[in-house]
């Protein structure tokens, strides 16, 4: 019976019911860092004098779950409050350790391949990104070809 309901879960597209915990202890420790598409591919693109975006979630010392978003030049912390698994996404709830302000990103992972994810709601944008432990498979791409002089 349980497998039957497994298949039935699967084929209707909805995710199985994954703990809050759980859920953050797969994605924990884990850095996921930036790529930018460039003639038809992805690539990792480090900007003169900037670095590269970056999304780190770890534990603190306390045991609660933090996100820290790198902006390049700034980054801020966030608590994460809450975590959940949607039909297409994970959705964590952040509290800017700073600001105090709210809101819910979402997490979603590519799913022809693992590596690389999206971010909703933490950037400006729907920045692409991938695990760091993967960044070495990509190609690396420099402002200026690495020679950018004097800030």
């Amino acid at each position: 019976m349980k497998l039957l309901l497994v298949t039935i879960t699967l084929l209707a597209g909805v995710r199985p019911c994954v703990a809050q915990d759980d859920l953050l202890a797969l994605l924990s420790p884990s850095t996921w860092v930036q790529i930018t598409e460039q003639n038809e591919e992805w690539v990792v693109y480090h900007p003169c004098f900037a670095g590269v975006r970056t999304v780190s979630i770890s534990t603190t010392d306390k045991g609660t779950w933090r996100l820290v978003a790198f902006y390049g030049q700034d980054a801020d912390e966030y608590e994460i409050l809450g975590a959940a698994i949607t039909r297409e996404a994970e959705a964590l709830t952040l509290r800017n350790t700073y600001s105090k302000e709210v809101k819910q990103v979402f997490f979603v992972v590519d799913p022809q391949d693992e590596r690389f994810s999206t971010w909703r709601g933490l950037f400006y944008d729907n920045a692409r990104f991938v695990r760091s432990e993967h960044v070495r498979e990509l190609p690396q791409t420099y402002e200026e070809d690495g020679d950018c002089g004097e800030p």
